[in-house]
C-alpha cells in the first residue's frame, strides 16, 4: 500500500501506471482507481533476471513486462546486473529501485526515504505525508455490507472492524484483549481473521470467536475493503489490512510492538498509532478510549 502511495506521488499527466503486484491486490488497486492495470507478480519469470546468460529481449518475461517510459521497482534493488537487465528489457528511459526499508541508522518513514530517493518536490511530499482517501465504488461496498449483514450486522448498523492478526505473532496483540476492547465500543464490532490466522490458530479456535463475536473468516481483499469503507473504524495490528484501512479514509488507528511506526505507520488523514513494547502491554482501556475518540 506505501509503494502505492509513492506510484500516485511521482505519476505525471497523462502517465499510466501498470503495477506488478500479488494478483488480488493488484485487481483491487485497478478496482478503486489507484493504478490503470496490473500484472500478477507469481507468474512472472522474474528469475530470468539472475541467470548467468542475460534474458533475451524477445524471451518470456520480456514479453510479459513489455516495454514502458518509466520503471520504479522495489524488486532487485541492489543488484546492479539484474537491475540492468530489468531496465534494457523494459527499454525505460528512467528507473528507480527502492530498498523495502530505510537503511540502518535512518529514522526516516519509509515513504519519506523513498521520498528522498525520488527526488520528489515539496508538493509530492505533502501528498505523500497526508494521502487523498482512496473511494471505493458502490459495487465494492455493497459486497462488504453484505459480508458483514452475514455474519450478524445489520443492514445499516453503524460497526467497527478488529482485525486481530498480522504476519507474525509477536505484532499481534493479544485476542481476548480485542475481545475486551469489542466490550468496550459503542457499536458493533466485526472481527477479521486472515489467512494466517487461519493456519496459526486452527478451525476450534476460530470456529470458537465466530460462535462469539460476528467475524469474518479469510475473506477476499475486495470484500474486505468493501467492508472497510462501510465501517465507522478500523483498529488492528501493524498489517496490511490496517495500511488499506487508512487509505480508505476510514478512522484507523494501529497496534504497533516489534516493528517500529516510524519507519512503517500507515498513511491517511486519520490514522492514530499506539506502540507497546512488549505489545501485550497496551491497556485496553486506553486503546478503547482512543477509538472512542476516534
Amino acid at each position: 500500500m506505501l509503494f502505492s502511495h509513492l506510484l500516485t506521488a511521482v505519476r505525471q499527466p497523462a502517465e499510466r501506471i501498470v503495477l506488478a503486484a500479488g494478483s488480488e491486490v493488484g485487481r483491487l488497486l485497478v478496482e478503486l482507481g489507484v493504478i490503470d492495470d496490473c500484472l500478477d507478480f507469481s507468474t512472472l519469470p522474474m528469475h530470468e533476471l539472475f541467470a548467468s546468460a542475460a534474458p533475451a529481449a524477445d524471451g518470456a518475461l520480456a514479453r510479459r513486462l513489455g516495454p514502458c517510459e518509466r520503471l520504479v521497482s522495489c524488486f532487485a534493488a541492489g543488484d546492479q546486473t539484474a537491475e540492468a537487465r530489468l531496465v534494457a528489457l523494459t527499454g525505460a528511459k528512467s528507473s528507480l529501485f527502492l530498498p523495502v526499508r530505510p537503511e540502518k541508522g535512518q529514522r526516516a518513514h519509509l515513504l519519506d526515504f523513498w521520498a528522498d530517493r525520488a527526488g520528489l518536490d515539496e508538493t509530492a511530499r505533502r501528498r505523500l505525508s497526508s494521502p487523498a482517501p482512496w473511494r471505493a465504488r458502490s459495487q465494492l461496498r455493497c459486497s462488504g455490507r453484505a459480508a458483514v449483514q452475514q455474519v450478524g450486522i445489520g443492514a445499516a448498523g453503524e460497526y467497527a472492524i478488529l482485525h486481530i492478526g498480522s504476519g507474525s505473532p509477536a505484532k499481534c496483540w493479544p485476542a481476548e484483549r480485542f475481545e475486551a476492547l469489542a466490550d468496550a465500543l459503542p457499536m458493533q464490532a466485526v472481527f477479521v481473521v486472515g489467512p494466517v490466522e487461519v493456519e496459526r490458530l486452527g478451525e476450534g479456535p476460530i470456529a470458537a470467536l465466530a460462535g462469539r463475536r460476528c467475524t469474518l473468516v479469510a475473506p477476499s481483499l475486495a470484500v474486505l475493503a468493501g467492508a472497510l469503507a462501510e465501517a465507522a473504524i478500523f483498529v488492528g495490528n501493524d498489517s496490511g489490512p490496517a495500511h488499506l484501512a487508512a487509505a480508505l479514509g476510514i478512522p484507523t488507528l494501529v497496534l504497533f510492538g516489534p516493528t517500529d511506526p516510524a519507519h512503517f505507520a500507515p498513511r491517511g488523514r486519520r490514522v492514530q498509532v499506539f506502540r507497546g513494547e512488549p505489545l501485550a502491554d497496551l491497556p485496553v482501556p486506553i486503546i478503547a478510549a482512543a477509538a472512542r475518540g476516534l
